[in-house]
């Protein structure tokens, strides 16, 4: 099985940038996940990656959930670009805390 390692970084970056203006968007206290979540979608046509799993599906994410989301997205995903060989998993659908 191959993974698709462009596409993995290219929503990795796609994520990190979203997560970088919600950093810079202080005085915004709730998001909505339309634009992450479309950005996920992306993995869908990956080979081993299952997008849905990371969707957050959320039109009123309070900011700080929220940037733990993108950040541990960018974690998981940066990890399976440099490990394409390793064992893919599909992860529960995070859920806001709180």
């Amino acid at each position: 099985m191959s993974i698709n390692v462009a596409r993995i970084k290219a929503v990795a970056v796609a994520i990190r940038n979203i997560r970088d203006h919600v950093v810079a968007s202080d005085h915004i206290d709730a998001w909505d996940s339309t634009a992450y979540d479309k950005w996920l979608g992306m993995l869908d046509e990956t080979t081993g990656v299952d997008g849905a799993s990371l969707r957050i599906d959320d039109d009123d994410l309070d900011r700080a959930d929220f940037l733990m989301h993108l950040e541990a997205a960018v974690g998981f995903l940066e990890t399976l670009a440099e490990n394409p060989g390793g064992e893919v998993v599909s992860l529960p659908k995070p859920r806001p805390v709180g």
